[in-house]
């Protein structure tokens, strides 16, 4: 009976329950161990069952919102794969370094030495949640 009542007076989850802010960092590197480190184990990982061709992280920069964790996908990624990689990567991000981290996916195309950009997930406080947006290619 106990439990039960610390569960009632514990009440919902707070947005601070799992994420604290990054401290400040004015040069910020992912060039660490634990960032490559993480990256590699994702590729490695058996979500991403050779449908990742590349993963790393990116600092932000003046045409973004934040950090960036940016995974490379197979060109014959299925819609439901993006999502869900790039979801995982997200919540893996998160509960590795309590950060909130936007994960960009990109395609590979054949032939071609970039990917196209296919979706975007981050943290939608509304939601509580991470949130993918896919990018309308339809125009």
């Amino acid at each position: 009976m106990g439990l039960l009542i610390q569960a009632k007076r514990a009440g919902a989850p707070k947005d601070s329950d799992q994420y604290s802010p990054p401290a400040v960092r004015p040069d910020c590197s992912y060039d660490d161990s634990k960032h490559v480190a993480f990256a590699e184990r994702f590729i490695a990982g058996k979500e991403a069952a050779g449908k990742l061709v590349d993963a790393h992280f990116a600092p932000a920069d003046v045409a973004s919102d934040g950090d960036r964790f940016i995974i490379v996908l197979a060109s014959d990624t299925s819609v439901d794969d993006i999502e869900y990689l790039s979801q995982i990567a997200a919540e893996k991000n998160l509960a590795e370094f309590k950060t909130r981290i936007k994960v960009i996916a990109y395609q590979a195309v054949p032939g071609a030495r970039s990917g196209v950009l296919v979706a975007t997930t981050k943290w939608v406080k509304s939601r509580y949640g991470f949130v993918t947006t896919f990018v309308d290619r339809t125009d």
